[in-house]
């Protein structure tokens, strides 16, 4: 307990948090500071990954698709820098990494990763 707090306590001092996509369930599991950073309720379900889509800056899917998309059916790990809109509407800039995760038999499982809000760098 006392390690998960130090770890949630610096993930809210730095703005970054942690998410896990699971391709054989289709869920995506958040760290409290990812919904700080969207602007979401943390005790409420991580959101499905077409409604994080849809919180991406409609200028900023291409980036976003060619970016993680590629990269992650390239098995590679990715990085982009992204806007999103809040639901309050405010946007913030985001810098999302990630790497596919893959069992024994090279098939990948998962993508695991962070987002980082840089909105205060893009100012």
């Amino acid at each position: 307990k006392k390690t998960e707090a130090k770890l949630y306590e610096a993930q809210r001092i730095a703005h970054i948090g942690s998410w896990e996509f699971n391709f054989a369930t289709g869920k995506t599991t958040w760290s409290e500071e990812i919904y700080h950073i969207h602007g979401l309720d943390p005790n409420q379900p991580a959101p499905e990954p077409d409604s994080v889509f849809e919180r991406i800056h409609p200028d900023d899917h291409e980036t976003y698709i060619q970016q993680i998309a590629h990269k992650a059916n390239a098995k590679e790990p990715f990085e982009t820098d992204v806007r999103i809109v809040r639901s309050d509407s405010e946007i913030r800039h985001i810098e999302v990494r990630g790497t596919p995760i893959f069992n024994n038999q090279g098939e990948m499982i998962s993508l695991l990763g962070t987002v980082l809000d840089i909105s205060d760098r893009k100012r």
